[in-house]
């Protein structure tokens, strides 16, 4: 499936900016769906051993911890799913 994007004209992020190209056009992308998470556990549910109910729970304790550790000032390193 295709990423779905449009351009975007932003300020230019770039250090030692040259006098007219203050501007630049940014890729920023489209939503093409909402999964719900609701969803998200049925789908993991159904690809493990896990009930609906046991996913759900454990991704609301990850979540939980999440806010903890971020409200410590630490970064918290997920692996794949991504650095906080």
């Amino acid at each position: 499936m295709a990423l779905q994007y449009h351009l975007v004209l932003r300020k230019n992020l770039s250090k030692d900016v040259e006098a007219g190209k203050e501007k630049l056009y940014y890729a920023q992308t489209r939503a093409t769906g909402t999964c719900t998470f609701e969803e998200l556990c049925a789908l993991v549910a159904q690809s493990s051993t896990a009930s609906s109910g046991d996913v759900k729970v454990v991704i609301d304790r990850v979540i939980e911890f999440l806010l903890l550790f971020l409200a410590r000032g630490e970064v918290v390193q997920c692996g794949e799913f991504g650095t906080f």
